[in-house]
Formats: structure tokens, C-alpha cells, sequence
């Protein structure tokens, strides 16, 4: 669960009721030798791939952290053009998808080497408009994979 207000993640167990892990994003936080440099903050969403490693988008930061629940600390971050707000994995969770707020794009990243493989434009189908970069503002917030896992979805 990403808790908004405190630049953390925390993992609860349901049956329980209880936390049972609560990781702080922030680079000086992890590593004193890093006080104030940016990053982790204002996490918004999470999945988690293989129940072993989490992703987290952070607004602030146009980052996406990566978390390794076993060890319960961060192990990496994957920089954005824009604010990463939801995300999804395909079935085999080889693909994360996230919509980038503020470039207008839905991000892709391959989960292997946690690298953007492609950034698609949210604004419109090219050769709907003529000039579309000069076009901003579709901010797309939401996204789902179809069924079938060949079509993605974002709002």
C-alpha cells in the first residue's frame, strides 16, 4: 500500500490485520549519505510482480521505485518524463504500463531490465490532427489490460 502523506509503502497482512513492513522511499532516509536528495516521495500506486519486488510510482519525482519485498528495501528507480500515477503488468509480467501525467504519455518497461522500452502519446492517433505536438493536456491518470492481454485500456 502507498501511503501518500509519509513518502512510504507499506505491506499488510489481511488476515491479520497488521502491517507487516513499512519502507521509507526517500533516498536520504535509506542511505544517510543521500539526505536531501529527491526521490520516493508522494508514492501513489503499487503492483507487485512475482510477489518479490514492488513498484511504486512516485508523483513528486517522476520516478517509479523499486522495492524488493524479501529484503525490504529499495533496490532501484526507473526515471520518468513525467508524474506516474497507476500501473499495470501484463499477465506474464514481463511489462509494466504506467500513465505519465504531465507528458501525456503511458510509459512501458520491461520488467527484466527495469529500462522504458517505449512512451506512446495519450493526445490523439497521429494523423487525426494536424501538428499534435503543439496539442497538451490529455493527462491520462488510469489505465487496464484487456482480457485478451493485447489491448490496453487508459482513462
Amino acid at each position: 500500500m502507498a501511503n501518500i502523506n509519509n513518502d512510504s509503502v507499506s505491506l499488510v497482512d489481511v488476515s491479520q490485520r497488521k502491517v507487516t513492513l513499512d519502507i521509507d522511499l526517500r533516498p536520504g532516509k535509506v542511505d544517510s549519505s543521500k539526505s536531501g536528495v529527491p526521490g520516493g516521495e508522494y508514492p501513489f500506486w503499487t503492483t507487485i510482480k512475482d510477489g518479490t519486488t514492488a513498484y511504486v510510482s512516485s508523483w513528486r519525482d517522476r520516478e517509479i521505485v523499486l522495492v524488493d519485498i524479501g529484503k525490504g528495501r529499495v533496490v532501484g528507480r526507473i526515471k520518468l518524463k513525467g508524474n506516474p500515477n497507476r500501473l499495470v503488468l501484463n499477465r506474464a509480467q514481463s511489462l509494466l504500463y504506467t500513465t505519465s501525467d504531465n507528458s501525456d504519455l503511458v510509459d512501458v518497461i520491461d520488467t527484466n531490465s527495469n529500462q522504458v522500452i517505449a512512451s506512446v502519446r495519450t493526445t490523439a492517433p497521429k494523423g487525426l490532427m494536424t501538428n499534435l505536438d503543439r496539442y497538451h493536456g490529455s493527462a491520462p491518470n488510469s489505465l487496464a489490460i484487456a482480457p485478451d492481454d493485447k489491448t490496453l485500456l487508459r482513462e
